[in-house]
């Protein structure tokens, strides 16, 4: 297992920020808004897989700075490796809803 997470770039978290917002997320920790779907970030690319703000995206929508900023202190996660396999199930059950490309599934197993 490498030092950082194992995005694939598959987009799917992306299509469902629009339920965050409905649960009340901040503007200071996403200040965006959705597509015409009303679910879909505004920042996706039309091909569905491109942050077109990748490079300076929220801490919200990275799971490297999610650890450092959150859950680092976090009791369930002693061990980075820990955490990133809780968020890697959260991306399956993500893509599963979505529907991706095979070869962007996620696999949680790499972090046993």
């Amino acid at each position: 297992m490498g030092k950082k997470f194992n995005c694939t770039s598959c987009g799917a978290c992306c299509r469902f920020v629009g339920l965050r917002i409905k649960q009340g997320i901040s503007k200071d920790k996403f200040p965006y808004g959705t597509k015409a779907d009303g679910m879909t970030c505004e920042k996706l690319a039309d091909d569905g897989v491109t942050c077109t703000i990748y490079d300076h995206r929220p801490t919200f929508c990275s799971v490297e700075k999610q650890w450092s900023k959150k859950f680092k202190k976090d009791d369930r996660f002693k061990i980075k490796k820990q955490y990133y396999k809780w968020q890697m199930m959260f991306c399956k059950k993500l893509q599963d809803k979505v529907g991706v490309l095979e070869e962007l599934l996620v696999n949680p197993e790499q972090y046993n």
